[in-house]
């Protein structure tokens, strides 16, 4: 929507967005604490993920499919891997890393 056209919300809304966008860009390292909720993120991810997602600014989409824009960047995820029994060692890592090219 354009500017001009936004309520005030909107505008608000859009400029909470804009720092959001803004800091992601600024960072060269990413951490995120994710916990697994029925097999899905966290509803605060998921509104998170959906404000930083915005088309020509941290993607764009290609012949191929979408691409990414926010490049060279490390990731770190930090996620509850299930339970183990006390004494084995975990069967996965518990922190993963992405690195963004």
């Amino acid at each position: 929507m354009p500017a001009e056209q936004r309520t005030a919300e909107q505008a608000a809304r859009v400029a909470l967005d804009d720092a959001l966008i803004a800091e992601l860009q600024a960072a060269d390292i990413v951490v995120l604490g994710v916990p697994m909720y029925n097999f899905g993120v966290p509803a605060p991810l998921k509104n998170w993920i959906d404000a930083i997602a915005r088309a020509k600014v941290t993607f764009q989409y290609t012949a191929k499919g979408p691409e990414g824009l926010l490049t060279g960047k490390k990731v770190y995820i930090a996620k509850p891997c299930g339970g183990h029994q006390r004494g084995k060692p975990p069967s996965r890592p518990l922190v993963s890393a992405v690195s963004s090219k």
